[in-house]
């Protein structure tokens, strides 16, 4: 009981401990500065250490305002604040490791306290900043290779606390790869240390590299300066002084620009050429088509070579051949294919156009490639062959290829007479014009010669007779393989007409030709022959017009206009028993016709006829389809279909209409009157031609004919 109640005023007083203990503090050099430290149940002695060492308390310098020893001799309570005040901060003295110490309460307790170590920093501003390559001070460049790694380092020293670092490329902040590393120095200051890895290219080169310390200690802030010296291969770029196409005479400027560290040489070539300047530019005071090109500069210096950079020149210029294949002749046969190739140049670039000149001096456009093809070579290509080249400045020609064509004969089917017509006595030239390579042989086919019972087949060659027959040698025609095979045939007569054939042949082949003669017996004289021929004409125009205003007019053969005049001249059947042989070609009711009378068949009114010779007692004036529309009896419903309202008389008589026939129904009126051939649509009128010998001539001069009595026996639809 006793023990409790000695223990009892410990337990009511309570155990010292620490309310509050100093923590890191700065302070500026000659500034003031409290570290706390305040203590619980307080009844030792207040200590302060700095970096391990006691510090003892002196007025204006270091002080406890917080405990007084008076108070404490008096038997005030302790108010357990134990703060030091230190005044007139110095960075010598002051700056450290601080530490807040009691002791015990009595030697018999063990309550000593001691706080944690507080840092007090007494500020200082650093004193320097520099950049550093290889650990050395960069004084100027920081030189290095486009391409590669630069490795700086930037260091500052004297400040309290460290200092931080930041680095600056071309006014951009720079990342550093490691950490900021800060070290104590014995002077109780830091040195402060930032590592960066540059990569760079030709595009820094001349960049501005800035480093800076910044401290509170500071009013502005620690700047370096470095520039970058980055090595780089060369770059070129040519340009002219003028765009476009030039003309020749004109002059041009071409320079060269590069870029590179260091400086480098420049050269100028033409492409494919030897050097032509080292100067940056140079003029061509007159350009030529020599001078059209492609142009280059390339510089160089101690890291290489640059591309080359190219100008192209252009220079317009009439064109120029460059080749032209074959080169002079040609030789070829005939259906195979050949190739002509030509090269030329000229600005704007040329055209093309191939010209073949005939022997005859004609010229002909044969094509407008660089090729000319001919997919099969004919006599007609032989020639001589020649190249043009066109463009806005000019035009050029090559020198001709000649061209040499052998094939079997060939002869000019265009060219050459299928048919000659001559008078009877005259002499007769059949001419054939060939082309072979090389010269054929030739015979001429003449066919039956002599009299009765001493005929014979006669073939001739060049240079041969017989009797009025002769062939005359080829005459060759000038520049070129072609030929003309001639046959005279003196004094020709009728009975010379018929074909002549030519027949050629030499070692690559056969041709033959066939050449029709016909020979007109003529005993009047050519301007007769003319004059007849002229006159024929005009008649027959002059009688087409009047049948056609006849037709429009509704005027011609059968209208009803023309009853009186049929009336007058008397009836029909007697003009046919006058002796007028017309004939019923393609009546439209020839197979219908009816007897009027004795002897006297109804006419349909579209028969055509042919006139032939007339008796003598026959009156001069011809009659040309003299039937008449009122005849028809299909357009007389009244009448019978089958027979004729002419009662022979000239009169009219009404007949019985009768039943209707087989042939009504099978042939009724519409369907081209019966007939199952068909009808070609005409006018009705007078529809004459004029007849044809067998060869297609108009025989005007028959001695056998009258010509003012003839007309054609023949009859066309």
């Amino acid at each position: 009981m006793i023990f409790i109640l000695a223990l009892l005023p410990c337990a009511v007083l309570g155990t010292q401990k620490f309310i509050e203990t100093p923590v890191y503090t700065e302070v500026n050099p000659g500034g003031s500065v409290r570290l706390p430290c305040q203590v619980e149940s307080m009844k030792g002695e207040c200590r302060w250490e700095k970096d391990g060492v006691p510090v003892g308390l002196y007025p204006g310098k270091y002080e406890m305002r917080g405990q007084a020893g008076d108070q404490l001799q008096q038997g005030a309570v302790n108010s357990g604040d134990c703060g030091l005040d230190i005044l007139g901060a110095s960075i010598e003295y002051d700056n450290g490791v601080w530490q807040c110490q009691v002791t015990a309460s009595d030697f018999k307790q063990r309550d000593t306290l001691i706080s944690e170590g507080a840092q007090l920093v007494v500020r200082a501003p650093p004193s320097n900043v520099m950049i550093k390559t290889n650990s050395q001070p960069v004084t100027d460049k920081i030189t290095g290779r486009a391409g590669n790694q630069l490795h700086m380092e930037c260091e500052s020293s004297g400040g309290n606390p460290a200092p931080t670092l930041t680095w600056y490329l071309a006014g951009q902040p720079l990342t550093a790869q490691q950490a900021q590393e800060n070290i104590r120095t014995g002077e109780g200051t830091w040195k402060a240390i930032s590592r960066v890895s540059l990569p760079v290219s030709r595009q820094d080169h001349k960049a501005e590299l800035r480093c800076e310390a910044s401290h509170e200690a500071l009013i502005e802030n620690l700047v370096t300066y470095s520039q970058l010296d980055i090595l780089y291969p060369p770059r070129a770029e040519a340009s002219p002084s003028k765009e476009g196409v030039l003309s020749e005479g004109d002059s041009v400027s071409l320079s060269c620009v590069t870029d590179s560290n260091p400086p480098a040489t420049i050269t100028w070539r033409k492409q494919g050429g030897n050097m032509l300047t080292s100067q940056p530019s140079f003029t061509i005071q007159s350009v030529s088509k020599d001078s059209a090109g492609q142009y280059e500069c390339v510089a160089e210096n101690i890291l290489g070579l640059s591309e080359p950079s190219t100008v192209m020149i252009k220079v317009k210029y009439s064109p120029v051949i460059l080749s032209v294949t074959p080169t002079s002749e040609l030789s070829s046969t005939t259906g195979e294919q050949i190739r002509l190739s030509c090269s030329a140049e000229g600005s704007p670039s040329p055209s093309y156009t191939w010209l073949q000149q005939l022997p005859s001096g004609e010229v002909l456009v044969r094509g407008y490639e660089r090729d000319l093809v001919i997919e099969r070579l004919d006599y007609e290509h032989q020639g001589e062959f020649v190249c043009g080249a066109k463009n806005a400045v000019g035009e050029v020609q090559s020198k001709p290829v000649k061209v040499q064509v052998r094939g079997a004969p060939s002869v000019s089917k265009l060219t050459v007479a299928t048919e000659v017509v001559v008078k009877a006595g005259d002499d007769a030239n059949l001419e054939v014009e060939f082309c072979s390579n090389p010269e054929p042989r030739q015979r001429w086919r003449i066919g039956q010669v002599g009299g009765v019972g001493q005929e014979e087949t006669v073939v001739l060659s060049p240079n041969q007779r017989h009797g009025r027959f002769i062939v005359d040698n080829s005459i060759p025609i000038p520049g070129k393989h072609c030929y003309i095979g001639i046959l005279r045939i003196l004094g020709a007569n009728p009975d010379d007409s018929r074909d002549y054939i030519l027949e050629l042949e030499n070692d690559l082949g056969v041709d033959r030709h066939a050449v029709k003669l016909v020979v007109i017996q003529s005993p009047v004289s050519q301007e007769l022959f003319v004059a007849v021929v002229v006159g024929g004409t005009m008649t027959f125009l002059i009688i087409s017009l009047c049948v056609i205003c006849l037709i429009k007019a509704g005027r011609c053969c059968g209208s009803n206009a023309d009853a009186e005049t049929n009336n007058k001249k008397g009836s029909l059947h007697h003009d046919i028993a006058a002796g007028s042989d017309k004939t019923d070609v393609e009546s439209c009711h020839s197979s219908q016709s009816s007897q009027v009378g004795p002897g006297h068949t109804i006419l349909p009114p579209d028969a055509l006829y042919g006139t032939v010779e007339k008796k003598k007692n026959t009156s001069a004036e011809h009659i040309f389809n003299d039937s008449k529309e009122k005849l028809r009896p299909d357009l007389l419903p009244t009448f019978s279909r089958s027979g004729s309202p002419n009662n022979g008389n000239g009169h009219f008589d009404t007949l019985p209409i009768r039943p209707t026939t087989y042939n009504d129904l099978q042939f009724p009126k519409l369907s081209n009157c019966g007939s199952m051939k068909k009808k070609k649509a005409r006018s009705q009128g007078i529809n004459c031609q004029i007849s044809t010998n067998q060869y297609g001539y108009i025989n005007y001069l028959n001695p056998e004919n009258n010509l003012s009595t003839f007309v054609s026996n023949k009859t066309y639809e």
